[in-house]
């Protein structure tokens, strides 16, 4: 899977962040696991003040957890296939 441009993750967020808020059983077609993946990465639960300290949340994210924007990637796949 490619790298994920600075706008795919803000996208991702900003759509996440949506769910967590009005649609949280969505979350539950991912397995508890798959669901901390997406909290560690991407945080839906939170609201950043702005782009700039979301970006660097994932930047530190992935910086602890290199593999995790592949592992995130295969959930948001699967979530969005239907």
């Amino acid at each position: 899977m490619p790298r994920s441009r600075n706008s795919d993750h803000l996208h991702r967020h900003r759509l996440l962040r949506e769910l967590w808020l009005f649609v949280p059983s969505i979350y539950s077609t991912l397995l508890p696991t798959q669901q901390w993946e997406v909290h560690r990465l991407y945080e839906p639960s939170e609201f950043f003040e702005d782009d700039d300290e979301l970006l660097a949340f994932v930047k530190a994210s992935i910086a602890k957890e290199p593999s995790l924007p592949n592992r995130v990637g295969k959930h948001w796949e699967f979530t969005t296939r239907w």
